[in-house]
């Protein structure tokens, strides 16, 4: 997330100079898929080693005051993933140590620069909706994205502060941001409801599980050697550079029936626009896999009538009386509730799987080079 981009578009204002992590073999793909630079095994080493002007902490949620605050006394400035920290004490010594220092904290929040967000604050500047009086903000997190937090360290209070504080934060800002205001007063109130111990049948961990045939909650890490054996097939493309021309031509060809991008293109699958701010190998594995993470606005859902019509597609909208599924050709369909007879869906990605097949090493070189000059202005 951060050193791809400062190797490949900020190399004239910033230099990698040391790497550290607790996990080496993290620390050491790092280093080879950027610039090289040292892997350290001890933090204070690198410091005094690299001597750096800036200090990006990455860690686990409940250490990043630790390495934030070290960073601030060894006179460098930071920029830290969200959350800050987890709870309030951490916070306010990280407060006290930014002002003895007189060095800077940047958290980083990159939900800001999804399209449809941007657009939103554009709008508000702009004047189009008058003077916000009230914000109503409710985010529904679908089951395969929230169960990811309760299957890793996040599902520990001691690890990220809970859920409100690692996944919300997002939320706390955008509405601080879209607003360019900051609440006097906070509250609220939480509880742990429909994740962890609540099935009788259940095993410690998803890879030795006595119950995944069963569990709506499984997920098979090993399920698609295949598709590893893809990514890492693919992944030595993402560090070389592409033909952007190349890129456009297969991007209007197979993908702009559905995606728009600078303003071109079709409303099924999410705007691309800005998605060059991501890199490459992310690109790569959102193509590759579409499945891997899927927003509930962009399922493949499946209606048959009452008279057996078949229709497929992205649930656009519904109502107490119809509703309307967006296909892969763009076409829109409205059917009246009373004639559907089914309609479900299966949790999977509208986009097609194994698109990469059909591609040629310079054509996928080139579709990353041509997605990765898309950046919000």
């Amino acid at each position: 997330m951060y050193a791809q981009p400062i190797t490949k578009n900020f190399s004239d204002t910033a230099r990698i100079v040391g790497v550290f992590d607790v996990n080496q073999h993290r620390a050491r793909l790092l280093s080879d898929t950027s610039t090289q630079p040292p892997v350290f095994n001890d933090f204070d080493v690198m410091m005094r080693q690299t001597r750096p002007d800036c200090v990006i902490v990455t860690t686990v949620d409940r250490y990043h005051h630790d390495y934030i605050i070290r960073a601030l006394d060894a006179g460098c400035d930071v920029i830290a993933e969200k959350p800050m920290t987890i709870d309030d004490a951490k916070c306010r010594a990280i407060l006290a140590a930014e002002q003895r220092t007189g060095k800077k904290v940047t958290i980083t929040f990159n939900y800001r620069f999804k399209p449809y967000v941007t657009k939103v604050k554009q709008l508000i500047r702009a004047g189009m909706v008058g003077t916000v009086l009230n914000v109503d903000f409710e985010w529904i997190l679908d089951r395969k994205h929230g169960a990811d937090y309760f299957r890793r360290w996040h599902r520990r209070m001691e690890n990220s502060g809970g859920l409100l504080v690692h996944k919300s934060t997002h939320h706390f800002d955008l509405i601080n941001w879209w607003l360019d205001d900051e609440p006097q007063q906070v509250f609220a109130f939480g509880s742990r409801q429909f994740y962890g111990p609540t099935r009788a049948e259940r095993g410690q961990r998803c890879s030795t599980c006595n119950y995944t045939k069963t569990c709506e909650f499984f997920v098979n890490y090993k399920a698609n050697p295949d598709l590893k054996a893809l990514v890492l097939k693919l992944t030595p493309l993402t560090l070389e550079k592409g033909d952007a021309a190349i890129g456009k031509a297969l991007f209007e060809k197979t993908c702009m029936v559905c995606h728009t991008i600078n303003g071109k293109g079709g409303l099924v699958g999410p705007n691309l626009t800005g998605f060059g701010a991501h890199p490459k190998a992310e690109i790569l594995l959102a193509i590759a896999d579409p499945n891997a993470s899927v927003e509930a606005n962009y399922r493949l859902w499946a209606l048959k009538t009452t008279n057996n019509d078949l229709f497929q597609g992205r649930l656009e909208s519904e109502s107490q009386t119809s509703v309307e599924l967006l296909d892969t050709a763009g076409v829109k369909h409205v059917v009246e509730r009373k004639d559907i007879k089914i309609l479900q869906t299966n949790n999977q990605s509208i986009m097609p799987e194994n698109l990469t097949d059909k591609m040629t090493p310079d054509e996928i070189k080139g579709l990353l080079e041509f997605i990765s000059e898309s950046k919000v202005k």
